[in-house]
């Protein structure tokens, strides 16, 4: 293990003290560690922004910017919105011993960055099975084919009422992935396992996806799609069976 790489004998243990119990990641890269903090609303908004706008190293983008160190364990906490991330010597050297193997293994660029996403939630494998009553039994988990971490929770939702659907439209205009957090909060009831706000800080990605299948409750059944009929067949509009009204 290289000079300035996460030493084994211990070091999460301080790192968590700072950052919070399970917000910490861990990630073995060869014979090397390092240490990263789970991303923040900060952090996902500003990631899905880049890669909104089309940016491709926003996944390397959304790594390094929670990238920890060791010997300063307290620096660069989750930030605010409104805070502007702290930088020093010892974490600018970890940053730049990764991208160190990025040049020497360029694949890595997406590699390593997708281990890290997928274990706070990014394009999780999620199932859902109605319960009845506007109820639904969801299960989702962690993509681990690329290395990341295994996790795996049940979740009961319900369909959205008609005034959460509209403030969920006026909010997926105005405010990015705001539609989708308040899809989350507004339709994912509760975990068996885990608090809910518990999942949203360790999952963060985890809760956009689960605020996309939230839109969706509700509509399994009413497929909607094009009728098709032969050239100057087709019938007038309404129940396709009947003979059309005259008019």
């Amino acid at each position: 293990m290289r000079e300035g790489y996460l030493r084994s004998q211990g070091p999460r243990g301080g790192l968590e003290s700072a950052h919070g119990a399970g917000m910490v990641l861990v990630l073995s890269v060869g014979d090397d560690e390092f240490a990263f903090r789970r991303p923040s609303e900060a952090d996902v908004e500003f990631a899905m922004d880049e890669r909104a706008r089309g940016i491709g190293e926003w996944m390397e983008h959304a790594l390094i910017s929670c990238a920890l160190s060791h010997d300063v364990p307290t620096v660069n906490r989750a930030p605010s919105k409104d805070s502007k991330p702290v930088v020093c010597p010892e974490l600018i050297a970890v940053r730049e011993q990764i991208q160190a193997i990025w040049k020497e293994a360029p694949f890595c660029r997406d590699w390593v960055p997708l281990a890290f996403l997928h274990s706070c939630g990014l394009v999780p494998v999620i199932d859902q099975k109605p319960l009845g009553g506007g109820r639904y039994s969801v299960t989702i988990a962690g993509e681990k084919a690329m290395g990341g971490e295994t996790w795996s929770y049940v979740a009961e939702g319900k369909v959205l009422s008609g005034n959460q659907y509209e403030r969920l439209r006026k909010l997926s205009l105005s405010e990015g992935i705001g539609g989708d957090k308040f899809a989350f909060e507004s339709g994912i009831l509760s975990f068996a396992g885990i608090a809910r706000d518990e999942f949203a800080k360790r999952y963060p990605f985890a809760v956009l996806a689960l605020g996309q299948l939230v839109r969706a409750f509700g509509s399994e059944s009413r497929a909607v799609s094009v009728k098709k009929f032969s050239s100057g067949s087709a019938p007038q509009p309404g129940n396709s069976t009947d003979t059309p009204a005259n008019t």
